[in-house]
């Protein structure tokens, strides 16, 4: 039985969007099909994102010295 349904929603999302992205990479195999392939990447991205930063656990301190290193 699972108890902490957001863990496992966060999950599966995850699982989602691994799967999203190889499907991504299979379609960018050919130039007729690369504008799909594409796409699902923006879209596996975009749920990665999403689903990272819904994350409880997520450290935003870490986060933003990154982002001020970085940029």
């Amino acid at each position: 039985m699972i108890t902490d349904y957001r863990s496992a929603f966060i999950d599966l999302a995850y699982l989602v969007s691994a799967i999203i992205f190889i499907f991504g990479l299979k379609r960018l195999s050919s130039p007729a099909t690369a504008r799909t392939g594409n796409r699902y990447a923006m879209i596996a991205m975009g749920i990665a994102l999403v689903v990272t930063l819904a994350d409880p656990s997520l450290h935003w301190k870490a986060i933003n010295v990154a982002i001020l290193v970085i940029g």
